[in-house]
Formats: C-alpha cells, structure tokens, sequence
C-alpha cells in the first residue's frame, strides 16, 4: 500500500513525481481539487477502481467507482476525491489499480 502525495499546480509548471502502484489498494487524502493522473506502462489495458466506504440508508454496500479503461501506454484523469469518498478509519481514499505497472500523479489545481 502506497501512499500517493498531493502535488501542488502551478502557473509556471510543476515536475510530476510519479507514485508506482502496488498490489493495492494505494490511498491518498481527500481534496475537492484533487485529480489523480493515472499512467498506463502496461501492455494491456487497465482500470482503476475508487473503493466507496460505507452503506446505503438500505444497508448495503456503496457501489465502488471504476474509472474507463485506459489503455496500454495512455494516461487518464479521475477525480475530484471529496471527504465523502474517505474511509472513516483512515480518511484516506483507497485507490486499487488492476496492474502493478501504473504510476499514479495526485495533482491539485
């Protein structure tokens, strides 16, 4: 489990760091004006899944949000991360690539 680091934009540019995914889940803390950058080094397609905390009113699990698939070599946005996607034990935001070959940029604007 990784922890990915907020990387603050700036008007003259930021250098990335990249965080490696690992076999999950990776957390990160919430931000409404987050947006996590994920990078496919694969050679198949992968997702990545938001895993929801908590139940419904009805007692059941909250649906987890899986982003598009992204395929081999491109990279995708998802976000923004709002308090309400945290675990309540941590408050992080556990985020769980579907391969170990992913680098994950946690960009806040």
């Amino acid at each position: 489990m990784a922890n990915i680091p907020h990387q603050q934009a700036k008007l003259g540019g930021t250098v990335l760091s990249a965080t490696a995914a690992t076999a999950g889940p990776d957390s990160l803390a919430p931000d409404d004006r987050l947006v996590l950058v994920v990078q496919n080094n694969d050679a198949a397609a992968v997702t990545v899944t938001v895993t929801v905390p908590g139940t419904t009113r009805w007692g059941q699990d909250e649906p987890d949000v899986t982003s598009v698939s992204i395929p081999a070599g491109e990279m995708a946005a998802v976000g923004p991360f709002p308090r309400a996607l945290a675990d309540p034990s941590d408050n992080l935001v556990d985020v769980t690539a579907s391969s170990a070959s992913v680098n994950f940029y946690a960009v806040r604007a």
